[in-house]
């Protein structure tokens, strides 16, 4: 799977943001996609750069953008760890499990509780 970074002018007129996202979506040279901010997207894709630009063309008309293959190990910043495992390894990391709520701050469990509930 090739990793390549969108980025545009997001202050341009065409596309907006909507019509972009949209496009993404559908678009069926783009597998995945992650938006880091506005003007950039991750996009992975089986295809070159050739074609998924070719892919994005007819939406930017006459607006500038550019798309790059990302190679993660040339590639570095501040994204979040998950971000990195997703370049990498193509999928999001399964999040930790949730360690249940903290009981009610009255609840009483074991021998204790039962003899609450029982009144003495």
């Amino acid at each position: 799977m090739n990793n390549y970074l969108l980025s545009y002018n997001p202050y341009g007129f065409t596309p907006t943001e909507g019509q972009l996202l949209n496009h993404v979506k559908v678009n069926r040279f783009i597998v995945q996609y992650y938006q880091p901010f506005i003007g950039t997207y991750v996009l992975k894709s089986e295809q070159t750069a050739v074609v998924v630009t070719e892919s994005l063309k007819g939406l930017f008309e006459q607006s500038p953008f550019m798309v790059t293959q990302l190679f993660s190990h040339l590639t570095g910043g501040t994204m979040p760890q998950e971000i990195w495992h997703w370049i990498n390894h193509g999928y999001m990391p399964a999040p930790p499990p949730q360690a249940p709520p903290p009981p009610h701050e009255n609840f009483l469990g074991g021998l204790l509780g039962a003899l609450k509930k029982d009144g003495n």
